[in-house]
């Protein structure tokens, strides 16, 4: 029988992976916004600042098992879900992976 920290390890990594996307994207978010002289849409430019914080705070919390993270987890699960078709299998997988073990119960409340 696996116990807890091997079962929340997959849920772990995906917090790093995801925590990662979000300071790579602060990174290069100036070399995005205003680069080659083009100007972005501001709908683009407000969207994407909320996914990268999204991404930033929800794999901070997820790795630290926050409550609230669990819910920013199922937000961005079911928002890859679209990124067809990387996204949706790596989305299906871990939201089956996630009600198949019951880790709500890993994070503390």
């Amino acid at each position: 029988m696996a116990t807890y920290d091997e079962k929340f390890k997959p849920i772990n990594i995906f917090g790093i992976i995801i925590s990662t996307i979000g300071i790579v994207g602060l990174a290069i978010a100036p070399a995005i916004f205003v680069g080659n002289g083009i100007s972005q849409p501001v709908w683009f430019i407000v969207i994407s600042s909320l996914q990268v914080l999204l991404f930033l705070i929800g794999g901070v919390g997820i790795v630290m098992r926050k409550s609230w993270a669990y819910y920013i987890m199922k937000l961005i699960l079911y928002w890859l879900l679209i990124a067809f078709p990387v996204g949706t299998l790596i989305s299906v997988k871990i939201l089956r992976y996630v009600k198949k073990n019951n880790i709500k119960d890993f994070f503390c409340a």
